[in-house]
C-alpha cells in the first residue's frame, strides 16, 4: 500500500513539475546567453555586459544567441545554456508515440539492455533519465559522461538543467521514486558504485 501511494504521489509530482515547467516557460521572457563558459561560445554581433546579481554576467545581443551546430535551452535559474544541436544528431530520434519526445540513446524498446535511457521533452526542455542496470552509481556516471559529450557543456551547466535521474522499481526499489541527481551537483543521492 505504502508503495502504491510513493508510485501515485511520485507521478503526480512528476506531472506537476512539467505543468509548472510549461507555464512558467510561456509565460517568462527568454533570458539571455550566459557569459560564465557554462555552455558553448555565443559569438553574439554586439554585446554589453549586465552583471544578474548572481554572479554571472549575461550578454544583450543584437544578433540570435544560436550558431549553427548549437542551440539554447533554458536552465533552472532561467539562465540561457548553450549547448550542441543534440537534436540533429545522429542518435537523437522522436519517439513514435509521443511527438516532441525524443530518445538521445538507442531507446530500450530497440536495445532492452542500454544501461539507460535519455529523452528529452521539446516543449519544457526537460531531460528525463531512467537508469536502467546495476551498479546504478556506475551506470550514472557512465550516462553523465555520456550526456556532457552529447550537450558539449560543462558540469555545472549540467547542474542547472531542468531535468531528473531516476531509477524503476524493477532495477532498484530502494532508490526509485527519488530524483538521484547528477553525482556533482549539489543534493545528488551519494550511490553505491
Amino acid at each position: 500500500m505504502r508503495l502504491k501511494i510513493l508510485l501515485i504521489g511520485t507521478g503526480i509530482v512528476i506531472i506537476t513539475l512539467f505543468v509548472v515547467s510549461y507555464v512558467v516557460r510561456s509565460t517568462e521572457p527568454r533570458p539571455t546567453p550566459q557569459a560564465d563558459g557554462g555552455g558553448l561560445p555565443v559569438a553574439p554581433t554586439q554585446t554589453t555586459g549586465q552583471n544578474t546579481g548572481t554572479g554571472v554576467t549575461t550578454l544583450a545581443t543584437s544578433s540570435s544567441p544560436r550558431s549553427a551546430g548549437t542551440m539554447v535551452i533554458s536552465g533552472t535559474d532561467g539562465s540561457a545554456i548553450t549547448t550542441l544541436d543534440f537534436m540533429s544528431a545522429t542518435t537523437t530520434t522522436e519517439d513514435a508515440s509521443n511527438r516532441g519526445l525524443y530518445h538521445l540513446n538507442v531507446p530500450p524498446s530497440a536495445n532492452p539492455s542500454a544501461p539507460y535511457d535519455i529523452t528529452y521533452e521539446s516543449a519544457t526542455q526537460y531531460f528525463n533519465i531512467s537508469l536502467l542496470a546495476e551498479p546504478i552509481g556506475q551506470t550514472r556516471v557512465e550516462m553523465e559522461h555520456d550526456l556532457m559529450t552529447k550537450l558539449g557543456v560543462s558540469e555545472n551547466a549540467m547542474c542547472l538543467l531542468n531535468y531528473m535521474v531516476s531509477v524503476p522499481y524493477w532495477v532498484n526499489a530502494f532508490y526509485t521514486g527519488k530524483n538521484l541527481g547528477f553525482s556533482f551537483c549539489p543534493g545528488a543521492v551519494v550511490l553505491p558504485q
